[in-house]
């Protein structure tokens, strides 16, 4: 937790599914993590592990899962629920990410979905990405991590995924919240608890959220355009409109921390 510059918690982070583990152990497996990243239709084995999870949780259940943000709307419709989506400015978060090596292996595990997107095809191109699958999936885990990405092919797979992932949630969640906004403002905060009231989610106190933002120079902010400009030639040719686009980059440019201000325009 202090790695990660997480809150230190009372108890181990994966306790409560450590107390369930007897109901899931058989069911879980490795297609439902990452190969099936970008499944829309919502595989039976992911929903079932799922629907353990929710049947056998002790008191409310809340599935915290990063893995599932291309798939909203499938589980949405196949189990229903409340569906939160958390967001951040791209930049810091990448920039975050940055800490460990397992996040762009993890990047990469998602590139490697047999199943994937006409803009992962793209993408996959332009960078030259190789395939590689294995039953093990400790061993596409060493495969990426001795295959590491240069940091520009790092930031245009983790920023094409960033995209993905709130066009998915733009269209799907119940609700979007920015952390950044979370941490600036005190009316955002209240606008949130108001939003989550009215789903039947009470006594949560976002008095102390505050997470850690950036100052960028100018070569920072241009090593990130240059880049963003080419995912957003990828997201244009792939099928999304324009519209869209300018939906997302309006959404994020009203909740970014004061210094990340360099959007751009879409170029036709």
């Amino acid at each position: 937790m202090r790695l990660l510059r997480h809150p230190l918690l009372a108890s181990p982070y994966f306790l409560e599914l450590y107390e369930i583990w007897e109901h899931w152990r058989e069911i879980i497996s490795k297609p439902i993590i990452y190969d099936e990243y970008f499944d829309n239709i919502g595989s039976d084995q992911l929903i079932k592990y799922l629907s353990a999870l929710i049947t056998h949780a002790k008191g409310r259940p809340i599935i915290h899962e990063c893995r599932t943000a291309c798939r909203i709307k499938a589980i949405k419709r196949r189990v229903g629920g409340f569906h939160l989506y958390l967001w951040r400015n791209p930049w810091d978060q990448w920039s975050s990410y940055k800490i460990l090596n397992y996040f762009d292996i993890t990047s990469q595990l998602i590139l490697n979905a047999p199943i994937h997107p006409e803009a992962i095809t793209r993408l996959k191109k332009v960078i030259g990405f190789a395939e590689f699958h294995h039953d093990d999936i400790s061993l596409e885990f060493s495969h990426f991590n001795s295959n590491r990405l240069s940091a520009g092919k790092s930031y245009l797979v983790f920023y094409l995924l960033w995209c993905l992932g709130l066009f998915e949630a733009m269209a799907n969640a119940d609700l979007l919240l920015n952390i950044d906004a979370l941490s600036d403002s005190q009316s955002y905060k209240e606008e949130i608890n108001k939003h989550l009231l009215h789903f039947n989610v009470t006594d949560i106190d976002f008095s102390d959220c505050k997470v850690p933002q950036r100052y960028y120079s100018a070569a920072n902010k241009a090593f990130f355009a240059v880049l963003e400009d080419r995912v957003h030639s990828i997201v244009l040719l792939s099928g999304y409109s324009k519209e869209q686009l300018t939906h997302l980059q309006g959404l994020r440019q009203s909740s970014e921390p004061q210094d990340v201000n360099c959007i751009h325009q879409i170029k036709t």
